[in-house]
């Protein structure tokens, strides 16, 4: 028998989906306990952790600093002030970081730990995974450390080079991965046998085979368990009491600029609607929840369109958001599935114009079928979500202004936007002159790897990013990303709400605007009692009905 310990170290939380429990984690725990294992989670995005983000003293001057910069009344003095703030949050990060790093050292011998697996993130969550696996070492020099996530495709080679203290990667689905390896650290499986590692052995790196699950269905039920996993002691408000239910993966389409372009090629798959129905009942029944947001990159329509029509059938009060596409959803039936509890979808929509979608989006969507699927799923009284990548290469003020008017016919109700980024490793980043863009690969990687958005400074002053877009330096295209937001709240359209986000509103019993605001005020000051309060209210309203009819 295997004693694992997941940790979840993303930074400080610094939207309201950090809130959320860990599903992947969930799954792993799962797959171990079923194979007559142990599994331990410590996840750190908490309302806790974020108390512990900030001394008290400067909590109380960004409050301050948060009305200046909302009344447009930051002066250069402020601003040189916010940059002594952040120095010295950075050093308060650090000696949190140490403190965190014995509290796994602490778990590690209280549980008798014999493998650490780290979810690895960008930003202060890349930092952090090099840091405690440092300390880790320190105290268990033998100990195996792990790290899988999205945030190995990316960086998987710099992470080889960098991480000194991590043993292996995981650079793909970690079910297949993590039974295995646990039967590795038993001596029972060669290393060699285990899928989906990379490793560096005797200077030189190795890969092992690529393996991914044909059938979701074999999977376990994520676990959430108080003693597998504390976090998700939703009487403790934490965490929201929202489940991501992962009822499909992978996507159909390999969008350039896209983290799926830079994954080993797997088909999409998807669970069935009676195994989706059953995973939604053991949450209901079990932990209390009613909130779902279902996280495949891509559900399509007729399968949502399945267990919508389970959940009538079987009249389960249930209310989820979920990501989906407007190829899949041309002939959907959004009436039932709104019926069915289906409160916001998110569609990744990029541009309004069809020049644009070809190239450099490289989307297979017109935009007359844009605006049909998202005015039937506006019109059905779906939160209806459509993300804008602006600008892109190629694009201006007449592409902008097609992608305005598509929006506001279509009757969306949150258009986030972004400008057009460059992950490492995606097709944008491999042929980037095709596309438009200026980088030093090499150079652009390294930078990004654990590049953060201070949010406690105006965009303006965040550090450049070393890519250009039409020859636009990381400035200037970042006034026009905030041109395009500007004029979408100008027309009444929120640039920055998303699909789980309005559904956690409505249950907080706020409008989208008031969740979203509210929350940018508690994170930008790390206000912990102010988003424990509103976790609060939506855990109650759930609590007050949380069986299956």
């Amino acid at each position: 028998m295997v004693n694992a310990l997941f940790v979840s170290y993303s930074g400080v939380p610094a939207n309201p989906t950090s809130f959320l429990p860990d599903n992947g984690l969930a799954s792993l725990a799962a797959i171990l306990i079923n194979n007559s294992h142990n599994a331990h989670i410590l996840d750190y995005g908490t309302t806790s952790m974020l108390k512990r983000s900030m001394p008290e003293d400067i909590r109380s001057e960004l409050k301050d600093m948060f009305h200046k910069k909302n009344s447009n009344q930051v002066t250069d003095e402020d601003n040189a002030r916010i940059k002594e703030i952040d120095c010295l949050l950075t050093a308060h990060i650090d000696r949190v970081l140490e403190e965190i790093g014995q509290e796994i050292i602490k778990t590690i011998s209280d549980k008798g730990i014999d493998f650490v697996g780290f979810k690895a993130w960008g930003g202060d969550g890349y930092n952090g995974l090099l840091k405690l696996s440092k300390i880790i070492k320190k105290s268990y020099k033998n100990i195996p450390i792990l790290a899988g996530g999205p945030q190995i495709y990316s960086f998987k080679d710099i992470l080889l080079d960098e991480a000194k203290h991590v043993d292996f990667l995981c650079y793909a689905e970690g079910e297949p991965t993590i039974i295995q390896f646990a039967d590795y650290i038993i001596g029972k499986q060669k290393l060699q046998n285990v899928p989906n590692l990379l490793g560096v052995k005797n200077g030189s790196s190795f890969k092992t085979e690529h393996q991914f699950i044909r059938n979701l269905d074999d999977l376990p039920i994520p676990i959430y368990d108080a003693e597998v996993y504390p976090a998700a002691d939703f009487s403790r408000n934490e965490k929201f009491s929202m489940i991501v239910i992962d009822e499909s993966r992978r996507c159909y389409h390999r969008c350039p600029f896209c983290i799926e372009s830079s994954k080993e090629k797997e088909p999409w798959r998807g669970k069935s609607a009676s195994r989706i129905v059953d995973e939604i009942k053991n949450v209901k029944n079990k932990y209390g929840v009613s909130l779902i947001r279902f996280g495949g990159q891509m559900t399509p329509g007729y399968l949502m369109e399945d267990f919508s029509r389970q959940l009538l059938e079987e009249k389960i009060d249930v209310h989820f958001s979920s990501f989906s596409h407007i190829s899949s959803m041309k002939n959907a039936d959004f009436e039932t599935m709104k019926k069915a509890g289906l409160y916001s979808l998110f569609f990744g929509v990029e541009s309004g114009n069809q020049d644009m979608l070809k190239h450099p989006l490289g989307k297979n969507t017109k935009v007359k079928d844009i605006e049909t699927v998202l005015k039937r799923s506006h019109d059905a009284g779906i939160y209806t979500v459509a993300s804008i990548i602006y600008p892109a290469p190629g694009d201006n003020l007449d592409t902008m202004q097609q992608t305005l008017d598509l929006l506001q016919i279509s009757g969306v109700d949150s258009a986030p936007v972004q400008f057009a980024g460059v992950y490492p490793s995606t097709t944008w980043a491999n042929e980037f002159k095709k596309y438009g863009f200026d980088l030093n690969p090499e150079e652009y990687a390294h930078q990004v790897k654990d590049y953060k958005i201070k949010n406690i400074f105006p965009p303006q002053f965040w550090e450049p990013i070393s890519v250009k877009i039409d020859g636009k330096s990381f400035s200037e295209y970042l006034d026009d990303t905030i041109t395009m937001v500007l004029e979408l709240e100008s027309r009444g359209i929120l640039s920055d709400v998303t699909d789980e986000q309005a559904l956690l509103a409505k249950h907080a019993g706020l409008t989208p605007q008031q969740f979203r605001d509210d929350c940018t005020k508690a994170l930008y000051t790390a206000d912990s009692n102010s988003i424990k309060n509103l976790i609060a209210v939506v855990n109650g309203v759930q609590n007050d009905s949380a069986s299956v009819h």
